[in-house]
């Protein structure tokens, strides 16, 4: 029978360590790397009720994309969201492993499988890591829009019904794209360099969306969630192909209990 440590090799071929693109706090955190595993479940947050659905199915191992202990923890107790999770975690027998920004980064990871969702063509790292790892991708819609028409349409095409517009109803075409919490000078810099009309991204601080504007940079900010959680089913299909592909019996499903904090 396969192991976590199988599902852990597997996962760092597709998302190598290597590709994280700030201090991150990647792979197992909970469980034993020997356990064995024939069904995994795929999230974006192991939460409370993701672990309850994993223990309700029998999962033995959850993958989720942001870590569950980030940084470093005192104490695990049931008085603290983190404590409860990892204690029921080992009250079930459930592994956490998690895959961050080095899925984020890397080719096939959610920053090239979003920036297809919305659009872009011929993209080209924004920021490189190396040469197979970017922190965000640059490239040109095939029809310039409004800003704000786009806006609406990705999100549409995310699921998010509270898409924000920082900027003139401008026409737009280059377009850079961050996942998650891509909202730093450095960013909009490296943005404005590649001469992009405008950022999408999912989490962006006030006085850095105030600097891109006085540059003339448009931002269109969805939810933190609506721009990863897409990628959560077709990464269970690249886990379960990749699997298949070593010979490995384990079925990877993704999580049906999350939900978008921000709606």
């Amino acid at each position: 029978m396969a192991t976590v440590k199988d599902v852990a090799r597997m996962a760092e071929k597709l998302f190598p360590p290597e590709n994280v693109c700030m201090q991150d706090y990647i792979g197992l955190s909970v469980g034993d790397e020997n356990a064995a595993v024939d069904k995994a479940l795929v999230c974006l947050d192991c939460t409370e009720s993701v672990v309850a659905e994993a223990a309700e199915k029998g999962v033995q191992m959850i993958f989720a994309h942001h870590p569950l202990i980030f940084g470093t923890i005192s104490s695990v107790t049931k008085n603290t969201p983190v404590g409860r999770i990892i204690l029921a975690a080992a009250k079930n027998g459930i592994n956490v492993y998690s895959a961050h920004t080095n899925m984020d980064c890397s080719r096939g990871g959610i920053t090239e499988f979003v920036a297809g969702i919305i659009g872009l063509k011929n993209a080209e790292p924004l920021i490189e890591i190396n040469q197979n790892a970017c922190l965000g991708l640059v490239g040109n819609l095939e029809n310039a829009v409004q800003v704000a028409d786009f806006a609406d349409e990705i999100g549409k095409k995310l699921s998010d019904k509270h898409v924000k517009t920082y900027g003139k109803d401008k026409t737009v075409r280059r377009i850079a794209v961050v996942n998650g919490a891509g909202g730093d000078e450095e960013i909009i810099n490296a943005a404005l360099e590649k001469g992009a009309d405008a950022l999408v991204t999912g989490e962006i601080k006030h006085h850095v969306a105030l600097y891109a504007r006085s540059f003339g940079l448009d931002i269109i900010e969805v939810s933190h969630y609506a721009s990863e959680h897409i990628y959560i089913p077709r990464l269970s299909e690249i886990l379960n192909a990749e699997a298949q592909k070593n010979n490995l019996k384990i079925q990877f499903t993704a999580s049906e209990s999350e939900s978008n904090p921000a709606l």
